[in-house]
């Protein structure tokens, strides 16, 4: 994937308060890996909603590499970005182990086999889940039950 770009991107969604988000600026390398820590209420999800393409900018612009994703006048609707978001409810399948959870974006993209197999692997490693791969949240204690939904949903 290109590098990520968010250029000054603000939202406000008009209630006369505060923006949710103001002026944020930040580049992602290709390849990199972003987490967004703060207080409730600072504006994480609705930075995620706006990369994701659920909520237009106000003002400022987001690009993937060159390409335009968003800015105040136009918007590539989420199914063209070729991203996945997931909520913050954690809205994982009970019915799954930790894999299929995980390659579930990818089997509704139509692939498989060993592609399908390779990237799950992947994923699992980049967020040190691999060894739970056939498990389920039972197999955590319940301390880790969020971290494992974190990085599942990951």
């Amino acid at each position: 994937m290109a590098k990520l770009i968010l250029n000054h991107v603000s939202k406000d969604f008009g209630t006369g308060g505060r923006p949710a988000v103001k002026a944020l600026s930040l580049e992602v390398r290709e390849g990199g890996f972003l987490a967004l820590l703060g207080p409730s209420g600072c504006g994480k999800t609705t930075v995620l909603r706006m990369i994701a393409g659920f909520e237009q900018p106000t003002d400022g612009s987001i690009y993937l590499g060159e390409r335009l994703l968003a800015d105040a006048a136009n918007m590539l609707p989420p199914e063209r970005r070729n991203m996945a978001m997931v909520f913050q409810s954690y809205a994982l399948w009970p019915h799954m182990n930790v894999a299929d959870n995980v390659g579930y974006p990818l089997k509704v993209r139509g692939i498989s086999g060993e592609r399908y197999r390779r990237k799950v692997r992947e994923a699992l490693s980049t967020v040190w889940l691999e060894d739970y791969a056939n498990g389920g949240p039972r197999i955590f204690p319940a301390a880790s039950v969020s971290v494992w939904r974190w990085r599942a949903a990951w």
